[in-house]
């Protein structure tokens, strides 16, 4: 997503524009354990119950606004191109698999390896901890909260830093600004 929001916006500023939905992985699942958190407060022993299905019930406020913003971004020329064109395939996913599927087998390969850790660990610290290690289950929420609050704060500045490296980019025209953006990920 990042890739995608980069070239169309005002020249300059490409980096910090690209880096924001970062932001979105960790801000999410904070405040959806922050919810669940209190939740599990006001329902106390009954929120196996009934109190885990509220926050589920008001996630669709999410949805809401994330819609809301969805339908009111413009798409990438180049897709609007093929949209006027009338070249868009019935079936893309199965397109980009028949035409591409290398790539797609080594893309899903490269993120699997920084993926799969995370999403297991917090699916399986509230059944092992609750379980094994007999911790509450508020405990538990708290910390997996805390540790996504972390990682907004590590995401915050990121913007900053990728406009500065686009920014160096800018006066020094020294390398490509494809091979400046990797040795600045490298900085960061």
């Amino acid at each position: 997503m990042s890739e995608l929001t980069a070239p169309v916006v005002r020249p300059g500023i490409p980096e910090l524009i690209a880096s924001w939905p970062q932001f979105g992985a960790p801000a999410g699942l904070c405040l959806a354990n922050v919810a669940v958190l209190f939740f599990s407060w006001v329902s106390g022993d009954q929120f196996l119950a009934w109190g885990w299905r509220i926050p589920f019930a008001l996630s669709i406020i999410m949805v809401g606004i994330g819609l809301y913003i969805r339908l009111g971004i413009f798409e990438t020329p180049v897709f609007s191109r093929i949209l006027a064109e009338a070249q868009v395939a019935r079936a893309p996913s199965l397109e980009v698999l028949k035409r591409q599927p290398k790539e797609v087998i080594l893309t899903a390969l490269a993120r699997m390896g920084e993926q799969a850790p995370g999403f297991v660990y917090t699916a399986y610290i509230f059944t092992f901890g609750t379980t094994v290690l007999a911790v509450s289950r508020d405990f538990l929420l708290t910390a997996v909260s805390s540790g996504s609050f972390q990682a907004i704060l590590q995401t915050v500045p990121e913007p900053a830093t990728l406009s500065l490296f686009g920014l160096l980019s800018i006066v020094l025209v020294i390398q490509r600004r494809r091979s400046l953006r990797k040795n600045g990920a490298l900085g960061v």
